[in-house]
This record gives structure tokens, C-alpha cells and sequence, in this order.
């Protein structure tokens, strides 16, 4: 499962899942509602993350709680974090159920990824959960009635509806959803040219520009999809699948050039979450 930082409200960065679009929906969400996330992953694989941003891991959190229990004292490298925390293992800010996120699942089987913990301003949670609602998310408060948790929200369900079919992007669309269809167009080739299908070396900053209107088009007629430029269901899908797939050709084609025969799996492959 891949993480990376995102950016959220009010220039607020978090680390969270780049699977499935997760952590593009939730900033796009907290910037709708004007809600900061100040936490989502903080799992071992996020550290170098966090490190750069100097957000602590759950580990980090943990220790800090348990030097205070036994002195009463908050650690001065701890910077005052040192309000309750789960063991590593038991959070869902690492994506394993402590018991009272989610009444059913088994500690030891990692939680879905859309199941994740995540850590929003508190003044705001209410407009964070409502705005996730809209998009069809159910969104609620872990621990209710805890002022010192009074931050912590999970989702309790995979979407009714899906944010790229609900609201579809194309020209003129601005925000996260667009970085990752640029992204993706930086990396998926043109079979005709064998060059991306967006130039790496173009930047249009989260917006959807006439540029990435040309390079939808074109992906979308190479892959027998309506070419009219908007990035809806079917074409981010045909995007992130076609992204992972040349993301392998160039692995194999490494070390001389040529890709190199390879026998494909008669198995279902892996579903993306959420």
C-alpha cells in the first residue's frame, strides 16, 4: 500500500494512502469543509514521511504517553504530545482496530484502507463530517465523549456513491483529484509515441488546463473511451489501471531495453480500495 504526504485545508499536510485515491478524496473533503487534518497514517512506513513534515509515529505518540503516566511529566522532545495513545498495533491511524473503532473486526487483520484514522481540527470536525457525507462517505467520531479524542473521526463504510461520479473533473476543475489524473498522465505512455501522454515537464498546479484536456483526449480514444476530456469513473479507473501496468514494463525493460516475455497471472488481480 503506497503513502505520501497530502495537502489539506489551510495548507495542512498529512500522510495517508495514495491507494484508490483515499487520501486525494480526503483532502479534497477537508478543503471543501475548510477542515486541516492534522493526522491520517503513522504506521512504520510513514516515518520518513512524517519525519519531513516532524509529525511523530504512532510508536513516537505511544512512548511520549507512557513517560508521562509514569512521571507526570510531558518529555520535552515530546512538544506536549502527550495525550492518550494506542500501542502500535492497536490503532487505526496504522489501520489495525483497537476494539472500539470498529465493534466487529479482528485486531489482527488489517482494517481497509478507507477505514483509516484520521486526526481533524476539532473546531471543525462537524463541517469534515458533513462534507464527507455529501460525497457519500459515513464519517463519525471514534471516541465520543473524549474531550482529549475529540479530534480522532473514522469512516464507518465504503461510499455509496463515488466521488468521480458524482463530480467528474474537466477543464477548469482545480484541487488534489487533479494532481493525481496529472500525475498518472506523467506516467502512462502514448503507444503511438512512446512518450507520456502529459510532458513531465509540464506543471499546471492542480488545475485542469487546455494541456491536460489534450492528453485526457487522448488516452481516452487510445483506450475506446468516449473523447470528450472529462475525467469521470471509467477513465480514472483505465488510468490507474494502465499507471500500475507501465510502472512493470519499465521495470522489466531495466536492463537491456527489451521487454522480456512474461506469463500472466490467471488470477484476479488485486482491487484497489476505495
Amino acid at each position: 500500500m503506497a503513502l505520501r504526504i497530502f495537502t489539506g485545508a489551510a495548507g495542512s499536510r498529512f500522510v495517508c494512502d495514495d491507494d484508490g485515491g483515499f487520501g486525494d478524496a480526503v483532502a479534497a473533503i477537508s478543503i471543501r469543509a475548510n477542515a486541516p487534518i492534522s493526522s491520517c497514517a503513522r504506521e512504520p512506513a510513514a516515518e520518513p514521511f512524517l519525519r519531513e513534515l516532524g509529525k511523530m509515529s504512532q510508536k513516537q505518540l505511544y512512548d511520549c504517553y507512557q513517560a508521562f503516566r509514569k512521571t507526570k511529566v510531558c518529555p520535552e522532545h515530546c512538544h506536549g504530545n502527550c495525550n492518550p495513545a494506542n500501542a502500535p498495533g492497536q490503532s487505526t491511524h496504522e489501520r489495525f482496530n483497537d476494539g472500539k473503532a470498529y465493534t466487529f473486526w479482528p485486531p489482527f487483520i488489517r482494517l481497509p484502507v478507507w477505514a483509516r484514522g484520521i486526526d481533524v481540527q476539532i473546531d471543525r470536525v462537524g463541517e469534515f463530517c458533513a462534507e464527507a457525507r455529501r460525497e457519500g462517505f459515513t464519517v463519525t467520531l471514534t471516541y465520543p465523549g473524549s474531550a482529549k479524542e475529540a479530534q480522532h473521526v473514522n469512516f464507518r463504510k465504503t461510499p455509496k456513491i463515488n466521488l468521480w461520479s458524482v463530480r467528474p473533473l474537466k477543464e477548469g476543475s482545480s484541487g488534489p483529484r487533479v494532481r493525481l489524473v496529472v500525475r498518472l498522465l506523467w506516467g502512462i505512455r502514448d503507444p503511438q509515441t512512446s512518450k507520456p501522454y502529459l510532458d513531465p515537464h509540464v506543471h499546471p498546479n492542480g488545475k485542469f488546463t487546455a494541456q491536460v484536456t489534450a492528453s485526457v483526449k487522448a488516452f481516452q480514444r487510445d483506450h475506446h473511451l468516449p473523447a470528450n476530456g472529462v475525467v469521470e469513473i471509467h477513465t480514472i479507473r483505465a488510468l490507474q489501471g494502465r499507471g500500475g501496468y507501465g510502472r512493470q514494463k519499465r521495470r522489466e525493460q531495466r536492463n537491456d531495453g527489451r521487454p522480456r516475455i512474461r506469463r500472466r497471472s490467471s488470477g484476479r488481480g488485486r482491487a484497489r480500495a476505495r
